[in-house]
């Protein structure tokens, strides 16, 4: 089925400096940190031994499992804010999208935080990284890679929240994991 060995070093150029300066800006354990977003979709993409092209995307997602705000606090202390969506930061020389996850939702599936203007819908994301595996970076970090069942979770859930702005980007995602399990 999924085969991480076979995946191009290459798809890592962009996650593992990104990794590597988060951790060391903000003491963050790596161990907590969930892949998420394209360039999640892309390791999946090769695992499964698909190489054509997929939509290109600038910037990186990352999920954070936290069981306080600390790490958050540390993140917006420690790292340029950049964009307006509250979640975006300069990490290195890269544009990340760094979503708070765990024991900081109320209600079930919201994170809150002071320093942003909205909420931010984290539903699902416990539950995907409590069944992810772990991808060891060149470097040596371990993060967390969502089974491609919990991106596509993650990514309906994504759909759900920005189809009504006319975002079809997610339904795009979708349809890729859709053909992953088609073809395996």
């Amino acid at each position: 089925m999924i085969d991480l060995a076979e995946v191009d070093p290459r798809l890592y150029d962009t996650v593992a400096p990104v990794v590597d300066e988060l951790v060391t800006q903000t003491d963050l354990d790596p161990q907590n940190i969930l892949l998420v977003g394209a360039a999640c979709r892309d390791i999946l993409h090769a695992g499964f031994g698909h190489a054509f092209q997929v939509r290109a995307t600038t910037d990186t997602d990352l999920g954070i499992a936290v069981s306080d705000t600390t790490i958050s606090d540390r993140i917006d202390q420690r790292l340029t804010r950049t964009g307006s969506n509250g979640i975006r930061y300069r990490v290195g020389c890269a544009t990340v999208d760094i979503m708070p996850f765990g024991q900081v939702k109320e209600p079930e599936g919201i994170s809150r935080h002071i320093s942003r203007r909205e909420q931010l819908v984290v539903f699902g994301f416990r539950d995907v990284f409590q069944r992810s595996q772990g991808l060891t970076l060149p470097g040596g970090c371990t993060i967390r890679l969502p089974h491609p069942a919990g991106y596509a979770a993650l990514k309906m859930r994504a759909w759900i929240d920005r189809c009504p702005d006319h975002h079809w980007t997610d339904a795009q995602d979708l349809a890729l994991a859709a053909y992953w399990y088609q073809e395996s």
